[in-house]
């Protein structure tokens, strides 16, 4: 609720305002503010808010009880949903940090063990071997991982890329949303 400076005047006898005796403190404040200088819009917008949150935590009224509960549970509410909101991005950052781990290991992969002849280590194989002794299908697990990483690669380099000439698009790749 606004109040506007032009309706105050010296001749207004005050009435008893309902509300709780905060809010009526500060409205007869905001009044004697307007009666004797221009007081700056920002600082009556200020006022304003401190009377919402006031109102928020000290309710009035026939449904005190209730609207008090339900502040009470959107704070719940927002820390739970922020706390959810910490772990999800931090899981994202270390599926991040896994994938940049897997790449840079195909890659150390295909230079020591392909292209350098003869090869210096068998490097992801003999780590395949390792893991497949400390539990028979974590070798194996690890290494669909891997097969499985390098084929999504693989599909999103194709359809990034699909098949483009210098020019022209021959057969333009798009995903297909189901």
């Amino acid at each position: 609720m606004a109040i506007s400076p032009s309706r105050l005047s010296s001749q207004m006898v005050p009435k008893t305002l309902p509300g709780s005796p905060e809010a009526v403190t500060l409205a007869r404040w905001i009044c004697r503010s307007y009666s004797h200088s221009d007081a700056p819009v920002n600082e009556l917008l200020l006022l304003e808010e401190d009377v919402k949150a006031l109102e928020e935590m000290y309710p009035q009224g026939e449904k005190a009880e209730a609207s008090w509960a339900m502040s009470v549970l959107g704070y719940l509410a927002k820390l739970v949903l922020g706390v959810l909101g910490d772990v999800l991005v931090t899981f994202v950052c270390l599926m991040v940090l896994l994938l940049l781990i897997v790449s840079v290991a195909w890659i150390a992969h295909i230079v020591i063990y392909l292209l350098i002849d003869p090869p210096i280590s068998a490097f992801l194989n003999e780590i395949f071997i390792k893991l497949d002794d400390v539990w028979g299908l974590l070798g194996t697990a690890a290494f669909a991982f891997f097969c499985f990483y390098l084929l999504l690669a693989v599909i999103a380099g194709a359809m990034m890329l699909g098949l483009k000439l210098v020019f022209i698009t021959i057969h333009p790749m798009k995903y297909v949303y189901l």
